[in-house]
């Protein structure tokens, strides 16, 4: 009963040290001297409409809110949200992993806001992805800080750009921390004969 109780304590506190309710999450974070995209999370693009095919490259476009994931993308339509991270240029990732993922979140004359996936992606399956931008800062790339939400017909996508968690978050975590600790510390004492 008591091995329960840990793991259900643990999970607690797992639980509330991930992020906000996203099914996919694109984080900028600075991580030594360079900005690191991550790319995590699953996809829903039921009531969007297949837009175009693009083999794209890794990088990113702050002012019309664009982050991709190269690859060979089918992009769909039929979302809203920001159209805009910030007013830094294009920049390429100098290094990149993972699965292939596109948001652009600001219309262009004759195109529409695109989120691309891969050609082969199946619905719900997972996507994950990183990109690096050497000896880059959040403020050299020109990203506005924040957390960026758009709403698509049956799913979202949250991109945060030099976020921490929230007070709340911490706040749960280090009671989840607590409870576990108090849990195991029992536990201990039981376990020595007195």
């Amino acid at each position: 009963m008591r091995a329960l109780t840990v793991v259900t304590a643990l999970a607690l506190s797992a639980a509330a040290a991930l992020p906000a309710q996203a099914t996919v999450l694109i984080q900028f974070s600075e991580v030594g001297p360079d900005v690191v995209a991550t790319l995590d999370g699953s996809l829903d693009l039921s009531g969007m409409r297949l837009y175009t095919q693009l083999n794209a490259n890794y990088g990113v476009r702050p002012p019309s809110a664009t982050a991709v994931f190269g690859g060979y993308l089918d992009l769909y339509t039929g979302f809203s949200g920001p159209s805009s991270w910030g007013n830094g240029g294009t920049l390429l990732a100098g290094s990149h992993s993972g699965g292939s993922f596109a948001i652009v979140g600001a219309p262009m004359p004759f195109q529409p806001e695109l989120i691309g996936v891969s050609r082969d992606y199946v619905f719900g399956t997972p996507l994950s992805g990183i990109m690096t931008f050497a000896n880059q800062t959040i403020a050299d790339m020109g990203l506005t800080r924040g957390r960026y939400v758009y709403t698509l017909p049956s799913d979202q996508v949250v991109v945060q750009v030099g976020m921490v968690p929230e007070p709340a978050t911490w706040a749960m975590m280090i009671a989840g921390f607590g409870l576990t600790g108090v849990m195991l510390r029992r536990r201990q004492d039981e376990a020595i004969p007195a």
